[in-house]
């Protein structure tokens, strides 16, 4: 099995290791709203205009999530 050790020098780079440290809670809090997004889109009645713009701002999300290389599943 692979090992992968980060390391950093503190205190200078402090927001390299917090970044590094709040990432998987980061990747929680973007999954979670894609979720809410998605419920809201399939359970929901809502206006059309409204159904629209949550659509929107979904793909927007993916959208800026393969531009970073960002994935939410496992």
């Amino acid at each position: 099995m692979a090992r992968a050790t980060l390391s950093f020098l503190l205190p200078d780079e402090a927001g390299d290791f917090s970044a590094a440290v709040q990432g998987g809670r980061a990747r929680l809090v973007l999954w979670s709203f894609d979720q809410y997004l998605r419920n809201r889109v399939k359970y929901e009645q809502l206006e059309p205009a409204v159904h629209d713009a949550l659509e929107h701002a979904r793909a927007e999300l993916h959208s800026m999530l393969a531009e970073y290389r960002v994935t939410l599943d496992e």
